[in-house]
């Protein structure tokens, strides 16, 4: 399929706030996902992912702000563009029927219009997926991968995947992420992407949006984010250093001053050099901006109801 043109905004989230129960899931979120890209959105228990991407799928109806899918409300897509979009949420999906993988692949395809058999089979041999077996006699591995392929064969313009790897071990994960990576390679598919695992999300995204308590901390690129923030050591500081532009962290250790920031630039670096000689700036990798941003957040674990 080739929908509109490359630069195309497919995902557009504007000032989206939305309650659930007591808490604000979301007080303001805005982002965006152009055609081609892949999108990391990370954060916390709590912090607003799957409330996110409930909406996106027209699962949730926001309560102010605005949340647009191929330029269209989620809620008011036709059918023709729901079937563009391939969702794989955090948890296994009890509700497929317990066939082989061909005659699974056979009946999900009566569902689209337009479906490509060479397509799933190159799928099939790509992922390594037994299309003999049932989907319920396989590891939790294998059922996951399978679940993927099951996501991709009608050929999405839009993938979601909301914590695709969740619970399985370090070898399922990479091929999980692997596999991903080629279709997206290959297809040039728009991807929004949740994961726990913050080293899996460096390795696949092109842009990332840290969420905490329901707010954008950080968002950007992720090769501008990275070279934006650091990690400044201010060694025997003698008194309390002025904050620093960009400022998002600062812990004292003895005598020495440590300050994040995500502001970091030519300019801040002269001048450090002009106020503090003896300064360090020490690069940062994704998992550490992302503590640095959200303190002691939790993120080995999955979140109950708001995510």
């Amino acid at each position: 399929m080739n929908h509109g043109q490359p630069g195309d905004t497919i995902v557009c989230v504007e000032q989206l706030r939305k309650k659930r129960g007591k808490q604000q899931a979301l007080d303001g979120v805005s982002f965006s996902i152009p055609r081609g890209r892949v999108l990391g959105l990370i954060g916390p228990n709590g912090a607003g992912k799957t409330t996110t991407i409930k909406i996106l799928i027209g699962l949730l109806r926001p309560d102010s702000g605005r949340a647009e899918v191929f330029g269209t409300l989620p809620m008011e897509l036709a059918p023709a563009d729901r079937q563009r979009i391939g969702y794989l949420s955090e948890s296994t999906d009890s509700e497929l029927p317990d066939l082989p993988i061909t005659e699974l692949l056979e009946y999900q395809s009566h569902f689209f219009a337009a479906w490509d058999w060479q397509w799933c089979r190159q799928l099939i041999d790509r992922m390594g997926v037994a299309p003999a077996r049932t989907l319920y006699s396989m590891s939790a591995g294998e059922r996951r991968k399978t679940e993927l392929l099951l996501a991709l064969a009608h050929r999405p313009d839009l993938l979601i995947l909301d914590d695709p790897a969740l619970g399985l071990d370090a070898l399922a994960r990479r091929e999980i992420l692997w596999a991903t990576l080629e279709a997206v390679r290959d297809e040039g598919l728009t991807v929004l992407f949740t994961s726990h695992i913050l080293q899996d999300v460096e390795r696949i995204v092109d842009d990332v949006v840290i969420l905490d308590r329901g707010t954008v901390r950080l968002q950007g690129a992720l090769d501008e984010v990275l070279a934006r923030t650091k990690r400044l050591v201010l060694p025997d500081a003698a008194h309390r250093p002025q904050p620093i532009a960009g400022e998002v962290r600062r812990t004292q250790h003895g005598r020495d001053v440590v300050v994040v920031t995500s502001a970091f630039t030519v300019g801040l670096r002269d001048e450090l050099k002009r106020d503090h000689p003896l300064a360090r700036v020490e690069d940062l990798n994704l998992e550490e901006i992302f503590f640095a941003t959200c303190g002691d957040a939790d993120v080995t674990e999955p979140a109950d109801g708001v995510a």
